[in-house]
């Protein structure tokens, strides 16, 4: 209620036209102009969190082709020292993903990240899983203290 109190109403004329058109009683159009004020907010609201998705989304590396091999997503995505420390990484990642992991493993493996859809959901969840198991790794060295 609070909201429709903040909203600039229409003025009397334009609630006499609303209420003409729509054959309804003034409180009638002034209850429909509200609700329509409210969803253009929402739909407002659902364009911008669109527009942040899809800017996170072209924020995440890309790699030179598809498919992209494990190798890349290792090289552009894990950014471990080698190899060695990429896999079980990425390993660790999957088992909290997948219910199958070594399956998923197997498939990039074998057939790479087929589309940029597939590596884009990948990364963000996979850099969402490594910012977390640093910091629960932080929390454990410093109870050890």
């Amino acid at each position: 209620m609070r909201d429709e109190q903040n909203e600039q109403l229409p003025d009397a004329s334009t609630l006499a036209s609303l209420a003409a058109q729509a054959k309804v009683s003034p409180e009638q159009a002034l209850k429909l102009w509200l609700g329509s004020q409210r969803l253009l907010k929402r739909e407002e609201a659902a364009r911008n969190r669109i527009k942040e998705a899809r800017a996170r989304q072209d924020s995440i590396p890309q790699p030179g082709q598809w498919p992209a091999s494990l190798d890349d997503f290792y090289r552009i995505i894990v950014r471990a020292k080698d190899r060695t420390e990429s896999q079980p990484r990425f390993k660790r990642y999957l088992r909290t993903s997948s219910k199958n992991a070594e399956s998923a493993f197997l498939g990039f493996k074998e057939a790479g990240f087929t589309s940029r859809a597939v590596w884009n959901a990948h990364a963000a969840a996979y850099k969402t899983w490594w910012e977390q198991a640093k910091q629960k790794k932080a929390v454990v060295k410093a109870r050890r203290k």
